[in-house]
């Protein structure tokens, strides 16, 4: 799967009970723009392991669905929780992104611990004639899962690795059908 099914938005909000409106419909794409999963996950929104009955995404928190529908279950029962009513008013009953993001940020999910003010497209909601714009982060202390850069020496040591191990697995390959040749023969 190379991109997220069409519609899954409105779909969401139908099972969860959410009028569609445009302005759910911009929260949830910029909430997914801010999330760093791919769409073979089924989990457009980043939600987390705990409570959902899901495999983890390669060890990190996150949660693959099996399919659109069990993500859809999942978020829905999670929104009748303590800690998804925030996010369901928000969602049902506000027009104000800076309430989604505040609804969305204050969750304990993965995404919290490793992107700066997840989910951040939702900010970009919100006209910046309301708002100051913030000051740039000079600190360092951005964070972001995104991908790091490999050097060439790194790049270099890491083909070598893989090439002595598939050396390795064909000598051993090799030595596993002679043993195999010899019981033969002798049995």
């Amino acid at each position: 799967m190379s991109d997220w099914p069409t519609s899954w938005r409105e779909a969401l909000l139908r099972q969860c009970g959410i009028p569609v409106t445009r302005f759910a419909l911009d929260v949830l794409s910029a909430w997914r723009k801010s999330t760093p999963l791919e769409p073979w996950t089924n989990n457009p929104l980043g939600m987390p392991v705990a409570g959902t009955r899901a495999p983890n995404v390669l060890g990190s928190g996150y949660a693959a669905f099996p399919g659109m529908d069990a993500f859809r279950s999942a978020f829905a029962l999670f929104l009748v929780s303590p800690a998804g009513r925030p996010v369901f008013d928000a969602l049902a009953t506000q027009d104000k992104p800076s309430v989604a993001w505040r609804a969305a940020h204050a969750l304990p999910w993965p995404a919290v611990k490793t992107e700066t003010n997840w989910p951040a497209v939702i900010l970009d909601l919100i006209p910046t004639a309301s708002r100051p714009l913030p000051d740039e982060d000079t600190s360092g202390t951005a964070r972001t899962s995104g991908t790091i850069g490999v050097s060439g020496k790194s790049r270099s040591q890491g083909s070598a690795q893989v090439n002595a191990s598939q050396q390795a697995l064909i000598a051993l390959n090799a030595g596993t059908r002679a043993l195999q040749g010899i019981i033969r023969k002798v049995t």
